[in-house]
């Protein structure tokens, strides 16, 4: 999950890496075979899905890019994948896309965006705004969620979010 995911950056390059290293399983255990095959189908061994990612964007734009974004890196995945395997999932009709929601994530329950469990992770780079150039918005965001509690209106913005992830911990 990343929460303030903007246009998906940090969800594309943790996608980007969990394929790769997905790959380079399948990469060896074909090695370990002596017939240098995985199976009739080497896609039914994938684990990774871009289904399994999920980001908040507060705007639509930039959440909508991350949507495609992610569908894209999917599909370079895919052609890789084929390059070393000779298959590809078959992605159609599309099913599986990253979870992204254009919402607020300071008044939005994570848990409505992602199912948290022990492999859920938190990623990601929220904005830095210091107290005296917060809007008025972002202040009643603050105040919100941190309760009324008098050290919110002190911290940086960023604080909302380390709060918020505390909470799911």
């Amino acid at each position: 999950l990343d929460p303030a995911c903007g246009c998906g950056n940090f969800l594309i390059v943790a996608y980007r890496e969990m394929r790769r290293f997905e790959l380079e399983i399948l990469k060896q255990l074909r090695d370990l075979k002596e017939d240098n095959q995985l199976s009739l189908d080497p896609t039914l061994g994938l684990q990774v899905s871009v289904s399994q990612f999920a980001g908040i964007e507060i705007e639509e734009w930039p959440s909508q890019v991350a949507r495609m974004a992610l569908f894209l890196t999917d599909h370079q995945e895919n052609l890789k994948l084929e390059r070393i395997t000779g298959a590809t999932p078959n992605r159609f009709p599309i099913h599986d896309m990253a979870h992204i929601r254009n919402d607020n994530a300071l008044t939005t329950p994570w848990s409505e965006v992602i199912s948290f469990d022990a492999e859920t992770y938190i990623l990601g780079n929220p904005p830095f705004i210091g107290t005296y150039l917060m809007s008025k918005e972002q202040k009643s965001d603050t105040n919100e969620v941190w309760q009324g509690a008098d050290a919110g209106g002190r911290l940086d913005f960023v604080c909302n979010w380390f709060l918020l992830a505390s909470r799911q911990i």
